[in-house]
């Protein structure tokens, strides 16, 4: 479980078995978005852990990826 994750730091969603981008953080929920961008969705502090090394390097690469195919930096 993580306690206080910091905006934009990578946690994962056990609850939803995904990885996200922490974009806002209110009491016991978080926001989470895709690494590639999307949807936020809402998931429960208590479901969130840090991500393995592997599930941060595929959410990495996805945001790299991404932000390339829109030509933000």
């Amino acid at each position: 479980m993580i306690e206080n994750p910091e905006v934009h730091s990578f946690v994962y969603d056990e609850a939803s078995s995904k990885v996200g981008e922490v974009m806002d953080i209110m009491g016991a929920r978080v926001a989470l978005r895709p690494p590639r961008g999307g949807c936020e969705w809402w998931a429960e502090m208590k479901s969130l852990r840090p991500p393995k090394k592997p599930e941060l390097l595929k959410a990495k690469l996805a945001q790299v990826n991404h932000n390339s195919i829109i030509g933000f930096p």
